[in-house]
């Protein structure tokens, strides 16, 4: 066959690379979109979890400020104070 003789076959495949551009665009950018929504939502679970812990401590924090033991007093300072200086004098 030479170059101006059409192949019998020449139009069986035609390739038409803006459609395929086209397409792996679309493809490409609906995974990177995918991976980063899913990268965005598991930051947002650790903030949240972070800040129901924030909460939960803040609570705590609360309730033992208020409750009467917190006003408790478990060490007499004055008693090690006194060991100290007894300590200097034999010393």
């Amino acid at each position: 066959m030479t170059e101006n003789t059409p192949s019998p076959l020449g139009n069986v495949i035609s390739i038409d690379g803006e459609r395929i551009k086209t397409h792996l665009d679309r493809v490409v950018r609906g995974t990177v979109e995918e991976t980063l929504n899913a990268l965005l939502d598991a930051v947002a679970d650790r903030l949240c979890n972070a800040r129901l812990a924030l909460n939960l401590a803040a609570a705590r924090l609360r309730h033992i400020a208020g409750a009467a033991w917190s006003s408790q007093r478990y060490l007499n300072i004055e008693l090690l104070k006194d060991q100290q200086m007894r300590g200097a004098i034999t010393a």
